[in-house]
């Protein structure tokens, strides 16, 4: 089964795509898109989604374009412009939380999916997915704070992916709370080490040869709780998130 493109299909459907994505705070612009672009009818101007609704021919494609600025981390989805550089990780990430967001707009995800992309494997995803295959990147956005794989939500008692924790890297969670950026690497030189509380909780983050680590340096019951710390280095950005 596959998805019409959007010159056949309700113009509802793409308008209730670009509902969800501003719902769940992407800044979105219907306006013309001029100029080369990767997918027809969509282009990204400083982090903003545009979509063109004359030129988009499959409606799908602006969610998996907001997938990759989904999985960017804030300041660099402001500086993303233009046709989106994006590594194969990106990419994985990108079709498993445009599967994900499918399901909680309440699109068929064949509109993703759809027979004009994904290089013949449309069908493949979809029926993985529904499968609850990990075709589509649960570790990373797992990792991007997005959702919980099946053993890391029996742990904490909630629904797995597809459900997700949030829509955005670095946005706020379910509980509210979204990552803080603390620097940047060129602000941690080798040897540097910077502080910062979070939550209460004193943090130290250094710089050793490019590898930037946390660790606690308050008392036990904090230091306990230190492993809901991590940290995150975006391109040039420290972020550190907490988990719980």
């Amino acid at each position: 089964m596959s998805a019409e493109p959007a010159s056949q299909a309700s113009a509802e459907t793409t308008g209730a795509i670009v509902a969800f994505l501003r719902e769940v705070g992407f800044d979105v612009r219907l306006a013309d898109v001029d100029g080369p672009t990767f997918l027809p009818g969509i282009a990204v101007d400083q982090g903003t989604l545009v979509v063109d609704r004359e030129r988009l021919l499959y409606p799908g494609d602006a969610l998996h374009e907001a997938g990759h600025l989904a999985v960017m981390f804030p300041a660099r989805r402001a500086r993303a412009n233009g046709v989106l550089e994006v590594t194969l990780g990106d990419e994985i990430a990108a079709i498993g939380w445009s599967y994900a967001a499918a399901l909680a707009a309440g699109i068929d995800p064949t509109i993703v999916f759809h027979a004009g992309g994904y290089r013949g494997a449309s069908n493949w995803f979809v029926e993985g997915f529904a499968r609850g295959d990990n075709v589509g990147g649960v570790p990373l956005l797992q990792y991007l704070g997005l959702t919980f794989d099946d053993a890391h939500a029996r742990e904490r008692g909630v629904e797995p992916y597809p459900t997700m924790r949030a829509w955005r890297a670095g946005g706020p969670d379910e509980h509210g709370r979204a990552p803080q950026l603390v620097g940047t690497m060129a602000e941690l030189p080798h040897g540097a080490s910077k502080r910062v509380t979070i939550a209460g909780t004193d943090l130290l983050l250094q710089d050793q040869d490019g590898v930037v680590v946390a660790s606690s340096l308050v008392s036990d019951t904090a230091h306990a709780e230190s492993r809901a710390f991590r940290v995150l280095v975006d391109l040039d950005d420290v972020y550190v998130y907490a988990t719980i």
